[in-house]
């Protein structure tokens, strides 16, 4: 006869998002490693983990409702489970599948992505060594985005990249370091343009309309260049610094 798992579907749960004690943590991992069907079910859990960890800001009211509304649907519908584990892992998947239901319907098709996550993204650290100087143009990185090349610009160092892709756009960002040992991060996101709400400091280069803000203690630059979403961010760095750097990433007037 098998052995029932020893822990609750709350226990998985927070197994899965990490929140579990050390101790009782190693536990559970050991537990799931000799269960096939417990680890398919962790499995699923940890997506679900992951779709909702991706939802940075509040959902409005009118989605929220939305969501309680299908998630409540779903869950009266449900078959009584077999196993006490796995109503948490059916709990937490139907609530991943109903939030990313409400985007398609709100949106139309997948969410872009946010500001906040591609500013989360300048943040990060960097997965990729720092690109190398386009041999046929000094001014630029041998990396671009969109058609876009990152700048090489006089008084920062590049010092590492990372591509990612959110909401099935490609972001690639280059890491500078700035003056007085700031760290500036550069993502260009391609695809439309993002949404750029909440206000902020306008000002105007070469024709290019540049939105500063701050998201906590980062400050951040915004712009359009060739319909695309340009991004700048920094902890500690000043909007001069920013604008610095900004003003070489555009394309050298004809």
């Amino acid at each position: 006869m098998t052995e029932q798992p020893q822990f609750s579907e709350a226990e998985l749960a927070r197994l899965a998002d990490g929140s579990l004690p050390a101790p009782r943590r190693s536990e559970l991992r050991a537990q799931v490693s000799d269960s096939p069907e417990l680890a398919a079910a962790l499995a699923e859990q940890e997506r679900a983990v992951s779709l909702m960890r991706a939802l940075d800001e509040p959902a409005p009211a009118a989605l929220r409702a939305r969501i309680d509304e299908l998630t409540g649907s779903a869950t009266a519908r449900r078959p009584r489970p077999r196993r006490r584990w796995t109503l948490g892992v059916s709990a937490s998947v139907a609530l991943a599948i109903a939030i990313a239901a409400v985007i398609v319907l709100a949106t139309g098709g997948t969410a872009a992505p946010t500001l906040p996550q591609t500013v989360r993204l300048t943040l990060a650290a960097a997965t990729m060594p720092a690109p190398s100087v386009d041999a046929a143009d000094r001014g630029r990185l041998a990396l671009s985005n969109g058609g876009i090349a990152f700048p090489n610009a006089s008084g920062f160092q590049t010092t590492g990249a990372r591509i990612d892709t959110v909401a099935g756009r490609r972001i690639a960002t280059v890491f500078y370091g700035g003056p007085d040992r700031t760290r500036v991060g550069y993502a260009i996101v391609s695809g439309a343009p993002l949404r750029v709400s909440g206000g902020g400091l306008v000002q105007w280069y070469d024709g290019v309309r540049f939105t500063g803000k701050h998201l906590g203690s980062t400050s951040v630059l915004t712009w359009q260049q060739s319909g695309h979403t340009c991004v700048l961010a920094g902890r500690s760095v000043t909007g001069r610094t920013l604008m610095a750097l900004a003003e070489a990433s555009q394309p050298e007037s004809s």
